[in-house]
């Protein structure tokens, strides 16, 4: 999502060069790992169909997971704003991450609940370019250094949104806050 023409009082910067990661991605798995070109949905602010609303992202997260077998292999990508959802009265400062689409949000409790209820044996590889991303399939931080991966503070490689107030549909009774801070989604 490039953010481009939204309403100046939502406060969302502008981005520049996430649409065309995401075309440059789609030529990657074309071109270097055989992905046929229906196999890729790309959802952009810059196609007026494919508009990455809430509701466009939700249902797309359901295409790709739609009839997958034990075995099979996904692969979803983000290049966007990541944000927090500030609940009034919590003790924990990042306790909802979320995406920020064009006329919404999406919890990363959302996604994770999705990718959770794949067949077992399913590999998904998820690569999120924005802040907050760790928490989809709730990852800790790493990097590579010299001897491999190792931990880091997720605040050392971050850009992020100040938090955010909660959409109108958001209720803390159902999306309860894992001991570890990451948001998970429960039914009441």
């Amino acid at each position: 999502l490039n953010y481009h023409g939204l309403p100046p009082a939502w406060k969302i910067p502008e981005l520049f060069g996430c649409i065309n990661d995401v075309f440059n991605m789609a030529t990657l798995l074309q071109e270097c790992y055989g992905f046929d070109p229906a196999e890729i949905r790309a959802v952009v602010d810059s196609d007026p169909v494919t508009k990455p609303t809430r509701t466009t992202v939700l249902q797309s997260i359901e295409w790709l997971c739609d009839g997958v077998r034990s075995g099979d292999s996904l692969f979803f990508y983000y290049a966007g704003h990541g944000s927090t959802l500030k609940v009034p009265g919590s003790q924990q400062r990042y306790d909802f991450s979320c995406l920020c689409l064009i006329d919404d949000l999406v919890l990363m409790s959302e996604i994770q609940g999705r990718f959770g209820s794949l067949a077992q044996g399913t590999k998904i590889i998820c690569v999120m370019d924005t802040s907050f991303g760790q928490d989809v399939l709730d990852l800790s931080a790493r990097t590579l250094d010299g001897d491999g991966p190792a931990e880091v503070s997720p605040m050392e490689c971050v850009r992020w949104l100040p938090p955010r107030r909660p959409p109108a549909w958001f209720d803390p009774r159902v999306h309860v806050p894992t001991a570890g801070g990451r948001d998970s989604l429960e039914a009441e």
